[in-house]
């Protein structure tokens, strides 16, 4: 069974980010919920995200690691976030 996910960000840079690496970050209480929901569904999780405020969804990946908590992508802008997971994605 399929689990989805509304990842929502401060800023468009975390989202390109993502789309340019192939990867997605957050805080520890979301990558908990992103690691759970992935071991629940399989490792079935698509991930759709949006900007606050923006009131339209700019983007969709498909999970496609486990959390992985030792690596942190170098590229993010906020400097708490532990762990990544990998993603393929595309924008719209």
């Amino acid at each position: 069974q399929t689990k989805y996910f509304v990842l929502r960000s401060d800023n468009p840079l975390d989202i390109e980010t993502s789309i340019a690496h192939g990867t997605w970050t957050s805080s520890a209480r979301v990558n908990r919920i992103l690691e759970n929901g992935f071991t629940r569904a399989n490792g079935h999780v698509v991930l759709f995200f949006s900007v606050i405020e923006s009131r339209k969804f700019c983007g969709v990946a498909r999970m496609a690691s486990p959390m992985d908590w030792n690596n942190t992508d170098e590229h993010w802008q906020e400097n708490t976030w532990r762990g990544c997971v990998c993603s393929e994605q595309s924008s719209s």
